[in-house]
């Protein structure tokens, strides 16, 4: 049987504009027939001849027939049968776990192997080949977890709500007995409250379960301790034993003989039941009314207007004067020191850039509004012209970083983003972006175009210098920042394309319903010594705890960090780390909705207190850091990710 590697050739346009297509076969025995994954748009503008650096070669054929195959990890991948149930495959399609015969199939990572639960709750680790490995015992759930030091391990619960996290081998890393969880547990099983909030020193906010507006402070040992009546919204935490109320009450107007509810705040010590300020006062007054409450900040800390001489001072909780920061209409701390500050003149907001231990001020002009952001570990104020939807960025001697209004008659939206690069989108219809855009380029900030996507739905700029394309026809391009195709996902060819894992494997869905496998490879026309790959050869035992070869460098690893605290702000969130060691040169903090990080976003500081903003509110994030050094421009960042932290957002 003679099989195929395909591949495609594209080169520059010819004399009519129209993008040629060159297809060699190269033909090999013993080699399934693989895929042409590397089509551009014709639009697209290259300055030079090339082909994909990678193309999928075919390792099986489209002849599974499975409802759902989940993607590869370790050369494993669950997969899902209607009327049989879960089962697990390899990359050569072979099932070595039966569907049925398990209750629960858990990928897992940085290993040759999956979890199983079985119909008793009984957890096992089984190997490629099928064989059980290890037994974990009987517990009521089994999940992939991150470890406390970085690696891959498992969470092991119990029926009381104690777990392990375990290492493969079974190693228990932590234990964490029932207490917590059964307090937190013990209280949503009253029935009594419809949300639970853990709060300081094992206090609980609790919503009454037929009153919306309802709100109390529960102690440990369940019983009731403060009643918060007529919120208007959730009570929020602020800063240790301090909570932030807003609620209603009921007014009488005497001219119409008519009650209506009128909307206050206040801001409470919940276990003493102080207040420290309440809008329903006639002044809104805070410390003997010597200060006018503004606004509150990070660490328990305010701003507040003093009476005495109308200046705006940034206060500790118990009212002492922190900093002075002058006399504007609005103050906001934003990070090192700076704040951003406004004055009002005839509704117009002037802004100005403040670093208070310094005491420089920099007059940055009228805005809609200007706020903080963080460009290669670089300070940026980023503010938003009056009636325009373009921004400039400035450094924070204010000068400007870069200026989008310049490019507004050519762009309708541009994104800053990582490296000193912009995205410039213009769009078929800019009252509905989703139609796509006429043209999409990455640039540098003096303007040069680097890549020009011509019409595509969007284009994206990636950590690693990696450029996506979305095609109007649903495909997915990625390139290197020189423009040089490396990969295209053909979704328009298919039925459903599924996850990739470190080894390169792709599960593909034809139209018919059955599904292939297949593995990205380097081009063999980029690579004509390169001995092709065989889809016969035998594909390696399975090794428990077996890792990857770290890359050699002159500079050792800094050791794992952990976070120290994570405080949530409005759409906010402060991370602090330990105090920045001589090695260390800065951190990377990942940060997502999900547990497993998946699609997390990344942020990278030279300090030891983060402030990441333009978080979702009400919403629960995970974060991590690695802290780095430097072997010349190169980050060599630590081996393993700090315990992750879990945060909901005000």
């Amino acid at each position: 049987m003679i099989k195929c590697i395909i591949y495609v050739n594209i080169i520059g346009k010819d004399d009519g504009g129209m993008i040629q297509k060159k297809i060699k076969k190269v033909f090999t025995a013993f080699i399934a027939a693989a895929l042409v994954i590397c089509m551009l748009p014709a639009s697209g503008v290259q300055a030079a001849a090339q082909i994909a650096k990678e193309v999928i070669m075919c390792v099986v054929e489209p002849t599974l027939v499975y409802d759902n195959v989940y993607g590869f990890y370790g050369g494993i991948s669950s997969v899902y049968s209607e009327g049989r149930g879960s089962g697990a495959i390899n990359t050569q399609g072979q099932e070595i776990i039966p569907c049925g015969k398990y209750e629960r199939i858990i990928s897992l990572k940085g290993i040759k192997a999956v979890g199983v639960m079985d119909s008793q709750n009984h957890a096992y680790l089984i190997d490629g080949t099928g064989n059980v490995i290890r037994d974990y015992g009987v517990c009521a759930n089994m999940t992939y977890s991150r470890l406390p030091d970085g690696e891959h391990g498992i969470r092991l619960i119990f029926a009381d709500n104690s777990y392990k996290l375990c290492r493969y081998d079974g190693t228990v890393v932590e234990h964490g007995d029932a207490n917590y969880d059964n307090t937190y547990q013990e209280i949503v099983d009253t029935g009594l409250y419809s949300d639970v909030y853990e709060l300081d020193e094992g206090f609980y906010l609790c919503n009454d379960i037929n009153d919306e507006k309802v709100w109390y402070i529960v102690k440990p040992d369940k019983t009731v301790f403060r009643t918060y009546e007529n919120c208007s919204r959730k009570p929020y935490n602020i800063a240790k034993n301090i909570l932030d109320i807003e609620y209603t009450e009921e007014v009488y107007d005497e001219e119409y003989d008519e009650y209506y509810d009128v909307e206050y705040e206040k801001i409470v010590r919940y276990k003493t039941d102080t207040v420290i300020c309440d809008s329903k006062d006639k002044i809104y007054s805070w410390f003997d009314g010597k200060y006018f409450y503004y606004d509150e900040e990070e660490d328990g800390h305010f701003f507040a207007w003093s009476y005495d001489d109308g200046i705006c001072y940034e206060l500790d909780n118990d009212g002492n004067v922190v900093k002075t920061i002058g006399n504007y209409s609005y103050v906001d701390y934003i990070d090192n020191g700076y704040y951003i500050a406004y004055n009002y003149y005839n509704d117009i907001k002037e802004y100005s850039l403040i670093n208070c231990d310094m005491k420089v001020e920099v007059k940055l002009g009228n805005f809609e509004n200007a706020y903080d952001d963080y460009i290669n570990d670089k300070l940026v104020i980023q503010a938003k012209y009056i009636g325009l939807d373009y921004y400039v960025y400035y450094n924070t001697d204010g000068t400007v970083y870069f200026d989008e209004s310049a490019y507004k008659d050519t762009y309708d939206e541009m994104k800053v983003c990582y490296d000193g690069y912009v995205l410039g989108f213009k769009y078929k219809n800019p009252d509905n972006t989703d139609e796509g855009c006429s043209k999409a380029v990455l640039m540098k900030l003096d303007g040069t175009v680097l890549f020009d996507a011509g019409e595509c739905m969007s284009i994206s700029h990636y950590y690693d210098n990696e450029i996506v394309v979305w095609h109007n026809n649903d495909d997915i391009s990625e390139f290197d920042i020189n423009g040089n195709l490396i990969f295209t996902y053909e979704y328009s060819k298919y039925k459903r394309i599924t996850g990739i894992d470190t080894d390169g494997y792709i599960a593909i869905q034809s139209n018919d319903g059955k599904w292939g496998i297949y593995r990205r490879v380097a081009n063999p026309a980029l690579n004509p010594q390169q001995p092709k790959p065989s889809v016969n050869q035998p594909q390696p035992i399975p090794v428990i705890n077996q890792q990857p070869p770290v890359a050699g460098s002159n500079v050792s690893a800094p050791k794992a960090v952990k976070i120290s605290k994570a405080v949530a702000g409005k759409k906010k969130v402060t991370i602090t780390l330990p105090k920045i060691k001589k090695q260390v040169k800065g951190y990377v903090v990942q940060y997502s909705l999900k547990k497993n990080f998946k699609g997390a976003k990344k942020v990278t500081a030279k300090k030891s207190k983060i402030v990441i903003k333009k978080l979702k509110s009400g919403k629960t994030y995970y974060f991590r850091v690695k802290a780095f050094t430097l072997d010349g421009n190169k980050k060599v960042l630590s081996k393993k990710w700090s315990k992750p932290k879990k945060v909901k957002i005000k």
